[in-house]
């Protein structure tokens, strides 16, 4: 597999980037079909880490919403956006001032916030007496089940500073699970990189002063829909999913799986499909996925009628890992030959029975079918999780093509 790092020069009139010795010899060693994907794939990357900040409800997640329709319209779907109401938070003040020294951070979208003024008091670690406790999570890290991260914004302080610990160093935001009914103490998130100096003042129960202060707004959010009849109305429709937004540029969490998503939409309208086949691109991804919750809101019954929801997860063509969270040993059956056919093997398989993680999970608790298809990412929740960096083209666009592949099949049997 040629290393994404290499994939870096332009490439004529599509102006993408790409290594010019690795790219001839993908060239040489590939089909046509799979060389035209790539092309695709990294295009889809490059234009959706050039919009900027994907944060639910704000205006770049809003112009991508209107992008992303565009692409869907061009793979041969009729779609369109539809809005849902959301409390946007804007931020206002957030630090955590210690000596004189300020450290910039994120509050935590689902706990509490503080008054312009903050908070002030001792710092110390969390379970300590200290007015404001230290604490470190990483971005996997849940507010809306029991653990560590949960007792800490529960506890006895009045605020808690997390440290994030993403697999590189920097600000690693974790997921804002209880988004529509925020509870705990106000929390900030800092970078890693602050973590010793933290440390050392925590242990010297250091004075304090830290500020999480925010307004909710009322705003709009955008899902991205599209479908294709299938000829017998009778047939249970295929549902192809993949969340769009996030804390960052999020190349690598969400290009990936993105660019899937328009590579099956490609793939299922130059067949005649059978059963009806709809395609969601949501928002709100990162505050607890309440974009696929507003899609299901009218279409409560679609989750149980569908005979598959294939989602596109987190960080397709990121990493190393290629993992398959599927709901039954057919669905996992599908997946591995998918896969297989473009001459990959998943790394791991999530044992049945086990709640999946994204959006595959709502679809879990809901007691439908799916199949998800998810990666790792050193820069997951990361500001660097950018283009070129961050995502594996081939990668990306092998997993794409299987999934592609397989969507057409089942829509047509």
């Amino acid at each position: 597999m040629l290393s994404r790092r290499r994939l870096l020069v332009s490439c004529g009139v599509l102006g993408l980037t790409y290594a010019v010795r690795p790219l001839r010899a993908a060239l040489a060693s590939s089909n046509s079909v799979e060389v035209e994907a790539r092309i695709r794939v990294a295009r889809i990357v490059r234009d959706y880490d050039a919009q900027g900040i994907h944060r639910t409800a704000t205006d770049v997640d809003e112009a991508s919403a209107h992008w992303l329709a565009g692409q869907l319209q061009a793979a041969g779907i009729e779609a369109k956006l539809e809005s849902f109401p959301i409390n946007r938070v804007d931020l206002d003040q957030t630090f955590l001032d210690i000596d004189g020294r300020r450290i910039g951070g994120v509050p935590l979208f689902d706990a509490g916030l503080t008054a312009s003024e903050g908070i002030s008091g001792h710092l110390g670690l969390v379970g300590s007496n200290a007015e404001i406790g230290l604490f470190e999570a990483s971005p996997q890290d849940g507010t809306d089940r029991p653990g560590p991260l949960r007792q800490a914004l529960d506890g006895s302080h009045k605020a808690v500073v997390i440290v994030t610990r993403g697999g590189r160093p920097g600000l690693s935001l974790i997921n804002a699970s209880r988004f529509l009914a925020p509870s705990g103490a106000p929390a900030l998130q800092v970078s890693s990189v602050e973590a010793d100096w933290l440390r050392e003042r925590a242990a010297a129960g250091a004075s304090a002063q830290l500020v999480a202060s925010a307004t909710r707004r009322p705003a709009k959010a955008f899902n991205v829909v599209g479908g294709i009849p299938g000829s017998d109305p009778a047939a249970a429709p295929l549902i192809v999913m993949t969340p769009r937004s996030g804390w960052w540029t999020c190349a690598g969490e969400r290009a990936g799986g993105i660019a899937a998503w328009l590579e099956t939409a490609r793939a299922v309208s130059v067949v005649k499909p059978v059963r009806d086949v709809f395609f969601l691109a949501s928002s709100g991804h990162e505050l607890g996925q309440i974009g696929l919750d507003a899609y299901l809101e009218h279409r409560a019954a679609l989750v149980g009628q569908a005979k598959l929801w294939l989602h596109f997860g987190a960080n397709i063509g990121a990493g190393r890992q290629i993992r398959l969270q599927p709901a039954d040993a057919e669905a996992q059956s599908h997946g591995v030959a998918a896969l297989a056919d473009q001459g990959l093997l998943a790394s791991q398989i999530v044992p049945l029975g086990t709640a999946p993680g994204g959006e595959a999970g709502t679809i879990f608790h809901r007691h439908g079918r799916y199949l998800s298809l998810q990666g790792d990412n050193p820069l997951f929740h990361n500001p660097a999780d950018r283009w070129p960096e961050a995502v594996d083209v081939i990668s990306a666009t092998r997993q794409a093509l299987a999934f592609a592949t397989l969507a057409a099949q089942l829509a047509t049997t």
